[in-house]
């Protein structure tokens, strides 16, 4: 969850879909994002798309279905927010007590929250405060670290260790840290990747496309295997 767009959580959302896709027989995926619903356009996952906003207003019936869809026994699920209704979701989610209820029926409710390097870092780490304010005691926080448009840290003093994390730091569970650069070429061939909206289960079996064939070659094929194992190592790691 977070209030800034561009930062991720889209990547975040995919790479999480297909590393619970293994683990869990009954893995749901929602996309919520009314503007960009980049989740859903991945045809490996499946997602729904869910209106829970509307004109700028939290669709409550919608967002209603939506929990009650979490609610189910046995189901595992990845929600993709969107930016724009980051405001009206904490809203919602503070009113309805929502992560509690679902934490009674048994659910394990993780929130993956991610700040960036650069001139958005102040305004990923608001958000980021605000889920740390917003959800309950029995709320997992994972907290990703972007670094792809510049270190994330202010004036020299990686986030991690400024008094604003350290005040909060308790509350997280774990911090996944995404490089600023894998080099040129993983980084071309990860952009074309999700270009295609191509998960990297598919891009390292080779599947094709339409009208292009099979995109990419054993060398690009080898890099994206590097790249999800080092993710999936590190979620596994942790127990996310």
């Amino acid at each position: 969850m977070q209030g800034k767009g561009g930062v991720g959580k889209s990547f975040v959302a995919t790479l999480l879909a297909e590393y619970f896709q293994d683990k869990f027989t009954d893995l749901r995926c929602y996309d919520t994002d009314p503007v960009n619903p980049t989740f859903s356009s991945y045809k490996a996952f499946g997602a729904k798309r869910m209106p829970i906003v509307v004109d700028g207003k939290l669709n409550e019936p919608a967002f209603d279905e939506l929990l009650l869809e979490l609610m189910d026994p046995g189901v595992s699920a990845v929600v993709d927010s969107g930016a724009t209704t980051f405001v009206a979701l904490m809203r919602y989610l503070e009113r309805q007590d929502a992560f509690k209820n679902l934490a009674k029926l048994g659910k394990q409710v993780v929130v993956h929250s991610i700040v960036v390097g650069g001139d958005a870092m102040a305004e990923t780490a608001a958000g980021f405060a605000r889920v740390v304010d917003t959800t309950p005691e029995s709320t997992r926080i994972v907290l990703w670290l972007n670094q792809y448009r510049a270190p994330v840290a202010l004036n020299g003093v990686p986030f991690t260790e400024s008094d604003g994390y350290k005040a909060v730091q308790a509350r997280v569970s774990s911090v996944i840290d995404m490089p600023e650069s894998w080099g040129d070429l993983f980084d071309r061939d990860i952009q074309e990747m999700r270009q295609l909206r191509m998960s990297f289960n598919e891009a390292i079996a080779g599947e094709s496309r339409p009208g292009i064939g099979t995109p990419f070659n054993i060398l690009q094929r080898q890099r994206f295997t590097l790249v999800q194992r080092d993710y999936f190592d590190k979620l596994w790691s942790f127990k996310v």
